[in-house]
Formats: C-alpha cells, structure tokens, sequence
C-alpha cells in the first residue's frame, strides 16, 4: 500500500509464494518438497536422547538476554502507522 501523502510504500503484504519453474535437478528442489519428522531427522543426522537430564540447564542465553524485551518492541513497532528503517 502506498502512502498517498509521503508516496512511500507504507507495507507489502505476500499472499503466497510458489516457485516460477520447478526443476527437481536443482538443489533447491528439496525446498519444495515435504518431509517426515524421521526423514529430517536422519538428512540433518538427529539422534536420541540418552540422557534426558543431560539437556538440563543447557540453553545458553542468559535467562534475561533481551530477547523477550526485542519481540514486545518488535510488536509495537508492528502495530504502529509508519515505520522507519
């Protein structure tokens, strides 16, 4: 949508995207196609857990990295009228 007043685009908005010519001997093929949950897991070489107690205390961000606060302010800057980059 175009601001009629500035003339700047105010936002775009994607209804769908497809691809234009689909060759399924490009990599990027695999995009396009779906996969099982095991699939991926074997492509991307997953394994099980042992250890379920292993994973304990494993994230390593910090409890308060900022993140949450960047989303709520992503958010707001979402819901606002104008938008400057």
């Amino acid at each position: 949508m175009i601001n009629p007043v500035a003339g700047t685009l105010r936002y775009l908005r994607t209804h769908s995207i497809e691809p234009l010519e689909l060759d399924t001997e490009s990599a990027a093929y695999d995009f396009w196609t779906s996969r099982t949950i095991d699939k991926l897991a074997r492509q991307q070489r997953v394994q099980p857990v042992d250890n379920i107690e292993s994973l304990y205390g494993a994230w390593l961000g910090e409890t308060d990295d900022g993140f949450e606060q960047f989303v709520e302010e992503l958010r707001k800057w979402g819901d606002a009228e104008e938008h400057t980059l």
